[in-house]
């Protein structure tokens, strides 16, 4: 039961982090004097960092409930997504 309230925060904390990557992803914000590239980079890699931790954390079992597809599923796609606009910068 615990489970089920900490994935939907988790989905919750996904869609936050899918609303900034939108928001940012022509512009994102870079650290004080790094080079536009290696900023990006970084940027998409914290932002993978956030949602990979806590999915790392959930047992198996939990993460294979038919309830929890589509947060497992936002995930897939998200991570895809920041992969794909770290490898246009490479």
């Amino acid at each position: 039961m615990k489970y089920n309230l900490i994935f939907s925060n988790y989905g919750i904390t996904m869609d936050t982090i899918k609303s900034e990557y939108m928001q940012w992803k022509s512009g994102p914000p870079l650290v004080r004097n790094m080079p536009t590239v290696a900023g990006n980079i970084l940027w998409a890699r914290h932002l993978f960092h956030r949602i990979q931790e806590p999915m790392e954390r959930f047992p198996d079992e939990i993460k294979k409930a038919r309830e929890h597809r589509p947060y497992i599923s936002l995930y897939n796609r998200i991570g895809q997504t920041l992969t794909l606009f770290e490898i246009m910068f490479l």
